[in-house]
């Protein structure tokens, strides 16, 4: 058989394996048979019974966050008694525990359905995005290993947003212990260019023991996705001699923590960015 022949009959063998996988989770979302004559639900109006639902990070392989589309029974009060049929929206989902999810699902309190004015019983889809767990600090996090300044104002916090395919803004800026903040605008900014502005050295004091209160020192260097044209964040850290620096590349994508984000963003709330 030619390499032309074989090429071809590998690839049709593929796209028969994706289309078998895309119709089994099709007739998995339609399995599902209410009891006759029960109320049903679809997502639209699911959604508009209950609060707007967390990204779970409860995900063993790292990958973009993916949605999980899911049964559930719920009585007249919009209580859960059951959850079924789960369902992603990508041929090689994220691998996670089921009964994790399922933990989550029965904490969700819906609105109760209503039909001929009345509460009533009801099976509804619903669906939540899962995304890759956390990953934990290089070693246990006990806030032992930060460093204290020397002298109060010892220190200093920089942080760095780059541009992306788009308009994200790009710029940086720095906050002293004494209170002194640099800002440098590069693009996509409402002024570019360099400026100085001054906060409380009590404000950069507070802004100092958020970094360690998450245990700063404690996370990777780096937390980067393997995807392209999203901006890459950088937070700075230093306290005399010692020096931190982690690099945030749609970092919740592998596993970073939530905690990093809050930090870049309380760099920015302190500084007063948004000026």
């Amino acid at each position: 058989m030619s390499r032309t022949a074989t090429a071809f009959y590998a690839f049709v063998a593929v796209v028969s394996f994706l289309l078998a996988m895309s119709g089994a989770q099709t007739h998995q979302n339609q399995n599902l048979q209410a009891p006759e004559g029960m109320l049903t639900a679809g997502l639209r109006e699911t959604a508009r019974h209950r609060a707007p639902l967390p990204e779970l990070r409860i995900g063993r392989t790292e990958g973009s966050p993916q949605n999980v589309t899911f049964w559930v029974h719920v009585d007249d009060q919009g209580n859960v008694i059951e959850v079924r049929g789960f369902t992603t929206d990508a041929p090689w989902p994220l691998k996670y525990s089921t009964n994790t999810l399922v933990e989550a699902i029965l904490k969700i309190t819906y609105q109760p359905f209503i039909r001929k004015g009345v509460p009533a019983e009801a099976w509804v889809q619903d669906q939540v995005e899962v995304g890759a767990e956390p990953v934990p600090p290089v070693s246990a996090g006990t806030g032992a290993t930060f460093p204290t300044p020397a002298e109060p104002t010892g220190f200093f916090i920089k942080l760095s947003r780059s541009g992306c395919y788009g308009t994200c803004p790009s710029y940086s800026v720095v906050v002293h212990g004494d209170g002194k903040v640099e800002f440098h605008g590069r693009g996509f900014v409402a002024i570019s260019g360099d400026y100085q502005a001054r906060i409380a050295p009590e404000a950069a004091s507070q802004l100092l023991e958020r970094f360690r209160a998450a245990d700063f020192f404690e996370f990777k260097d780096n937390y980067r996705a393997g995807v392209t044209d999203n901006p890459t964040y950088c937070l700075e850290l230093v306290i005399g001699a010692k020096k931190k620096t982690v690099v945030d590349y749609v970092g919740t994508w592998v596993g970073m923590p939530e905690s990093i984000s809050e930090v870049e963003d309380a760099v920015d709330a302190t500084a007063g960015t948004h000026r």
